[in-house]
């Protein structure tokens, strides 16, 4: 899948999709996303795919914030 989707746990221990409320998933990666991160102040999400990138998004918006490129291989892990 080359999206991002958030999910919550709520009250009772069921997932709720978090895309509803952000209004879609976080499209822009050409392959599978394999990894994501949360900055340590919940600003930004960052994800990492085979597509050799790195994308900054807005987690309140959706939007791809910056796209980092250059990596010569996937992008497997990633941490702020």
């Amino acid at each position: 899948d080359k999206t991002v989707k958030l999910y919550a746990l709520d009250a009772t221990h069921r997932y709720t999709k978090l895309f509803k409320v952000l209004g879609g998933f976080f499209t822009g990666h050409k392959e599978a996303v394999r990894c994501v991160a949360f900055s340590p102040n919940g600003e930004a999400l960052a994800s990492g795919s085979w597509d050799n990138t790195l994308r900054l998004w807005d987690p309140k918006t959706g939007a791809c914030i910056r796209t980092f490129t250059g990596h010569t291989k996937s992008v497997l892990a990633l941490a702020f």
